[in-house]
């Protein structure tokens, strides 16, 4: 439990180090408007992580808000070579899932899939349907 803990509290310093320096490039480019509003993506992502950190399991609401956050950070950074297309039923929604569950998953595409396609940027499809138990 302790060891699940400490990895779901963790970001992965990678992603932390190139969101510093994309809020520096922004502010180099005198692009302030553009710093601030992902500098106020990423402190709502890190709030995110640290609250759900402590807790067992979250709905996949929660889970799929803070996924489309880190998305939002990572189109930015991407400048609009990202499609993702989130394809979730209504039940499965309340479901219960560890925190952090998809996220890693979502950040391995964007780390590796730009690399193997083609035409250059990320496309994701998540695609989430809770089964009958009949």
């Amino acid at each position: 439990d302790l060891e699940m803990q400490a990895l779901r509290a963790q970001m992965n310093p990678h992603f932390i180090y190139n969101v510093m320096g994309s809020i520096q490039s922004f502010l180099y480019k005198n692009e302030a408007s553009k710093a601030a509003d992902y500098l106020s993506r990423f402190a709502s992502l890190s709030r995110s992580v640290l609250n759900f950190s402590s807790k067992e399991k979250i709905s996949l609401k929660e889970e799929i808000e803070m996924l489309q956050n880190y998305i939002e950070l990572e189109k930015i950074r991407y400048t609009d070579r990202v499609v993702i297309d989130f394809n979730i039923n209504a039940e499965s929604k309340n479901i219960q899932i560890p925190p952090m569950l998809i996220i890693p998953f979502i950040e391995n595409a964007f780390k590796h899939g730009d690399k193997r396609q083609k035409a250059p940027g990320i496309r994701v499809l998540l695609r989430i349907q809770k089964q009958s138990t009949e």
